[in-house]
C-alpha cells in the first residue's frame, strides 16, 4: 500500500512541477508579448485589419471589414478614418478581434486556428527565454569541459592528436549536443520566427470570421 501511495505522489509531484514550469514559461511570455506588438508596430491581427497593411488583399480585407462590423455592430472605419484618427480606429479593430477570439475556442470547428495559436504562443515563450537558454548551454559546455579536463586530459600528457580523438570520438556527445543548443538559442530562435508565427496565427484566425 505504501508503495502505491509513494508512487502516485510521486507521479502528482512530477505533473504539479511540470505544470510550474508550464505556467512560469507561459508568463514569461506573454510578459514580454506587449512589447513586442509596440515594436511592431501593433499586434498581428490589428496590423493586418488596417488599410495601410498589404498582408492579404484589399478585397479580402474588405470583407473582414463587413462581416466583424456587423458582427459587434460597429461600423469599421474608412482609410480616411484610419489617417484622422489611427488610435480609435485600432481600438474597433480591437473590438472585432476580441469578439472573434471568444468565438473560435472550439478546436473541433476551429483545429488551424487553435493549431497556429499554439504555434505563436510556443515561438513566443521559447523566445521570451532565449538569454537562459544560452546562459543554461555555456554553463553545461563550461561543466562539460571541466569534467573531460578532470577525468582525462588531466592524468594524461597530450598533444593535438590527443585532443582531437577525446572530442571527436570519446566525448563528442558531452561537446556536440550543447555546441547544436546554442545555435538553436541563437541562430533560430529569433524575433522574427515569433512574427512569423503571429503573422500565420492572424491570418487564420481573421480567415475564420466568416465561419461563425
Amino acid at each position: 500500500m505504501w508503495s502505491i501511495q509513494a508512487t502516485v505522489g510521486e507521479l502528482l509531484i512530477i505533473f504539479g512541477g511540470a505544470k510550474f514550469i508550464s505556467n512560469m514559461v507561459g508568463s514569461k511570455g506573454r510578459f514580454i508579448q506587449p512589447k513586442l506588438f509596440k515594436k511592431w508596430g501593433g499586434a498581428p491581427t490589428i496590423q493586418i485589419l488596417r488599410h495601410q497593411d498589404n498582408t492579404i488583399s484589399k478585397v479580402t480585407k474588405q470583407r473582414y471589414h463587413n462581416c466583424l462590423a456587423s458582427k459587434v455592430n460597429t461600423r469599421f472605419p474608412s482609410e480616411q478614418d484610419e489617417r484622422d484618427n489611427p488610435s480609435h480606429s485600432d481600438d474597433i479593430y480591437q473590438s472585432g478581434v476580441d469578439w472573434l477570439l471568444e468565438e473560435t475556442r472550439n478546436i473541433e470547428r476551429f483545429p488551424l486556428v487553435i493549431s497556429e495559436n499554439i504555434w505563436f504562443g510556443f515561438s513566443r515563450n521559447l523566445f521570451a527565454l532565449k538569454k537562459w537558454g544560452i546562459i543554461l548551454n555555456l554553463v553545461i559546455l563550461a561543466i562539460n569541459c571541466f569534467l573531460i579536463w578532470l577525468v582525462d586530459i588531466r592524468k594524461n600528457t597530450w598533444s593535438l592528436d590527443y585532443l582531437e580523438a577525446l572530442i571527436f570520438k570519446k566525448y563528442f556527445l558531452f561537446i556536440a549536443v550543447p555546441f547544436l543548443f546554442l545555435f538553436i538559442w541563437i541562430f533560430l530562435i529569433r524575433e522574427g520566427w515569433v512574427k512569423n508565427r503571429g503573422n500565420a496565427y492572424a491570418k487564420a484566425l481573421l480567415r475564420s470570421c466568416e465561419m461563425v
